[in-house]
């Protein structure tokens, strides 16, 4: 039974991101690492972002997309071009405003 109590609060100023990979990075994968298709690679990432950009995602990842971009290649080999429109071509964002933060 736990007894030590843990206070969560929502935190008005932050998104949660879920970054699904698509297709096209996991074709580069393959070329670059030689390896098979992994379950690991097909659940997404999540990422924190502050931001008061609730409506437009596109305008709430502006700050932070390359950065997202950075941490998904794996490899330092063979990177694509690394545009806002590679980075959507690749990657399928979602995103959520029930971002909670524990203690």
């Amino acid at each position: 039974m736990f007894k030590k109590k843990i206070n969560i609060y929502r935190n008005e100023e932050s998104i949660s991101v879920l970054v699904y990979r698509k297709q096209p990075w996991l074709d580069w994968l393959k070329k670059t690492m030689d390896v098979e298709r992994e379950l690991s690679y097909l659940t997404p990432s999540t990422y924190t972002v502050y931001t008061h950009e609730f409506d437009d995602l596109k305008k709430a990842l502006k700050p932070y997309w390359k950065l997202i971009f950075k941490e998904e290649m794996i490899s330092p080999r063979n990177w694509p071009k690394m545009t806002e429109k590679t980075f959507y071509e690749w990657f399928d964002i979602k995103f959520t405003t029930n971002c909670f933060m524990g203690p």
